[in-house]
Parts: structure tokens; sequence; C-alpha cells
């Protein structure tokens, strides 16, 4: 009896912590960082470094502030995103600075992400880790 109490104590604690970790996992509130390459539509490329901040202003909604550098520029960009799935979220970001907007699309696994922004002037896809703070 006392075996298939902890079995159960043991099955049922490990469900929680598995998803309270999955609930955290698609969550994007807090800082990121990463890069990848940036693809222009004139053709050139570069590795761009990025971090970025998510704010939550809804279960359902962020604003994104980020900062990228490549060899030959440091961008400042803001992206509005609405999840679109347990772990996918889609909106648009605009870079004031180069006049340049578009699409952005994130989808997270983890402590970890993948961006795929796109507009006229190029795409990216970026990969970005969690920032964790000790």
């Amino acid at each position: 009896m006392f075996q298939r109490l902890v079995v159960a104590l043991l099955v049922s604690t490990s469900t929680v912590a598995f998803e309270a970790e999955n609930a955290h996992a698609a969550k994007l509130e807090g800082a990121w960082g990463g890069g990848g390459r940036v693809w222009f539509a004139s053709g050139g490329k570069e590795y761009a470094r990025c971090r970025a901040k998510y704010t939550p202003r809804s279960d359902e909604r962020y604003l994104v502030h980020a900062v990228c550098a490549t060899s030959s520029a440091w961008v400042v960009q803001t992206a509005f995103l609405r999840r679109v799935g347990d772990d996918r979220y889609r909106g648009t970001f605009v870079n004031r600075d180069y006049r340049v907007s578009g699409s952005i699309f994130i989808r997270v696994w983890g402590n970890r992400q993948t961006v795929r922004m796109t507009s006229s002037s190029g795409w990216a896809p970026l990969r970005l880790s969690r920032v964790l703070r000790h």
C-alpha cells in the first residue's frame, strides 16, 4: 500500500512539474539572445547578433524590443506578437530608423526559439535562447 502511494505521489509530482515546465516553455516573457544570418533583397548577407526583451500585454499578446548588430549596422526594432498556437507566435515588426516593416513568426521550445522575419528588404532566420539571470 505504502509503495503504491509513493509511486502515485511521484507520478503526480512529475506530471505537475512537467506541465509547469511546458507551460513556462511556450511563454516568451523575459530576455533572449542569439543570432543568425540576415539575407538582404540586394543579394548581400551578414551575421547578426541580437538581444530581445519580450513584455506581455495579455495572455496572448507580447511587445518585443530588440537590438541587433551586424558588421555594418546596429538596429533597433519593435515587434507586436500574438499567440497562434501552444508554442507559436505571429506578428509584425517595425524598424523606424531604416523604415522597414514586415512579418515575424516565432516557435518556442523550452528555453530556445526560432524566429523568422520577412520584409521587402530581406529576411532573417534567427535562433535565440533565454537569457538566464543568476
